[in-house]
């Protein structure tokens, strides 16, 4: 299963594939600047990622781990 900073990536390359296709130049911008967050996402989660393993708060293997597709939590 990708992590989230790779399916943030996917999301990105798709991004940027379509903005490559369109003539439009204000979809083109628009779909750039979208990959553009897509890619600096990935790269903070995986950047909190190590953050949160390095302090010891949360592992792969610890059932706290967060998730994007479980949606926010309660603490």
């Amino acid at each position: 299963m990708p992590s989230d900073a790779e399916r943030c990536r996917e999301h990105a390359k798709e991004c940027w594939a379509w903005a490559a296709g369109t003539k439009n130049p204000s979809l083109k911008e628009s779909l750039t600047d979208l990959a553009k967050r897509w890619a600096r996402l990935a790269t903070e989660l995986e950047a909190t990622r190590i953050l949160f393993e390095k302090v010891g708060r949360f592992s792969r293997h610890n059932k706290n781990w967060p998730d994007l597709n479980d949606g926010p939590t309660s603490s």
